[in-house]
């Protein structure tokens, strides 16, 4: 009898194994997954419930896609004219609202990458997309940091490739 115990307890401790596994792999894809791995509610879930701008500002949204092929998880700041205005994560949306004005658009990298930063004339009223994207083609031979580089996309474009991100509240 004490042989078949400790094979009763073996099944007992892979029962738990599996458990455990099928817990963790269920926790990993779970319904709050969104924009490709980062939890949170959708953009446009929350889209009608975002005031505009005040009267005088006009609003830029800083969001990056999920690349689950080659690009970077790190969490990069993105910087306007030297302060910083949000944070850059794979698979998501946030927004920022300024008064009418230009300003210097920087995602806050180690090292200089061509199109890191970028200028924004932003207009009372005017919403302005801005696509922060992983470049790996510039990362070989940089041992400096990630080039991150930013796009202004149009505003149709721009509408549309945030709605499944996840909506990361900065304001």
């Amino acid at each position: 009898m004490r042989a078949a115990r400790p094979a009763s307890n073996a099944r007992q401790w892979y029962r738990m194994i599996a458990g455990a596994s099928l817990l963790a792999l269920t926790a990993c894809g779970g319904g709050g997954d969104r924009g490709g791995g980062v939890p949170g509610q959708h953009y446009a879930d929350v889209a009608a419930q975002i005031p505009p701008p005040a009267p005088g500002f006009g609003r830029i949204y800083f969001y990056r896609i999920f690349d689950p092929y080659g690009g970077s998880v790190a969490f990069m700041p993105i910087d306007v004219n030297g302060t910083q205005a949000a944070m850059s994560q794979p698979g998501t949306v946030s927004y920022r609202d300024f008064p009418a004005n230009t300003y210097l658009v920087t995602v806050n990298t180690p090292g200089l990458y061509p199109s890191q930063n970028t200028n924004v004339y932003l207009a009372a009223g005017q919403t302005v997309y801005i696509l922060v994207r992983y470049n790996s083609d510039f990362s070989q031979g940089f041992t400096s940091g990630s080039p991150f580089l930013l796009s202004i996309v149009d505003p149709a474009q721009g509408q549309a490739q945030i709605q499944s991100l996840a909506y990361s509240a900065t304001q």
